[in-house]
């Protein structure tokens, strides 16, 4: 089965603090299809999130990965009082999790230390997870890979090293996965195929993303822009290949998302611009 995705408060940015427009954003693709809702509230909001979602019937992912970012953790810290401090934060991203009723957070690895620091980073990083994992219960604890040099200049990164990681953790902790994403795979400079082929053993996740790589672009980096956009990474026939690949038996029990980050006017209008575009998923 594969469950229709999308990640609300990156195109919605409004619904983080609006429940009006979280409600608003979740009724419009419920309409469409979509089952499954991502997103970030504070913490305090999680539990009207998870209102609103059960009043739709939608499944949801938190984004713990947006707070991690704006707060600046890293699970991967060298540092043991840098890396406690963001476990006891992104605990906190579980707890609201748990509260809305979502089936899953997704996190970040955090900052790449440098090369003199990696390999301790990576052994941070892989403890990180396990604490993560034993405390979410029943919660899965969905890792998204980034870039390492455009934008967020994560850790992990590199799909290889991210797979050994993730083959180890999951021989103790069932409830951990990957989720893929097309623009950090760019972002990379990896090839997508290859990437996600890798990645399948621990991945039933994939995000439908794009990006811009042309220096001096005004969305150059990890901006997600329409899958349309003129200069981007992929065309949107390459990113409908990607889907017709995905949605022909990749993963069992597989959620595709679409991801695309708010950069217009009016956040209303740009939503109903990338229902449009992406009207070809809907149909799918």
């Amino acid at each position: 089965m594969v469950r229709k995705s999308i990640v609300l408060t990156a195109l919605l940015p409004g619904a983080i603090e609006d429940s009006d427009a979280f409600e608003q954003g979740v009724a419009a693709f419920r309409e469409e299809g979509y089952s499954v809702v991502e997103f970030f509230s504070p913490f305090e909001m999680a539990s009207k999130r998870g209102e609103i979602l059960k009043k739709y019937g939608m499944s949801s992912v938190y984004l713990a990965a947006l707070y991690q970012k704006r707060k600046g953790l890293s699970l991967c810290a060298v540092s043991e009082e840098e890396r406690q401090y963001a476990l006891t934060e992104s605990r906190r991203c579980i707890d609201a999790a748990k509260e809305a009723g979502a089936e899953a957070v997704l996190i970040t690895s955090g900052l790449y230390p440098g090369s003199d620091n990696e390999k301790a980073a990576w052994k941070a990083l892989e403890n990180s997870i396990e604490e993560l994992c034993a405390y979410a219960g029943t919660l899965r604890i969905l890792l998204e890979p980034g870039d390492r040099t455009v934008d967020a200049k994560q850790l992990a990164g590199p799909t290889a090293d991210v797979v050994k990681m993730a083959e180890r953790v999951l021989l103790r902790h069932s409830n951990f996965g990957l989720v893929m994403d097309l623009s950090h795979i760019a972002q990379l400079g990896e090839d997508p195929e290859t990437a996600l082929k890798l990645a399948k053993p621990y991945c039933n996740h994939v995000h439908l993303a794009n990006c811009i790589l042309v220096s001096g672009h005004a969305l150059y980096g990890d901006k997600h822009p329409l899958f349309a956009e003129k200069d981007a990474s992929y065309t949107l026939d390459k990113i409908k290949l990607f889907a017709r690949f995905l949605f022909a038996g990749y993963a069992k029990d597989l959620t595709v998302s679409i991801e695309i980050i708010f950069h217009g006017t009016d956040q209303t209008d740009y939503m109903q611009q990338v229902i449009e575009e992406e009207t070809w998923f809907s149909q799918m």
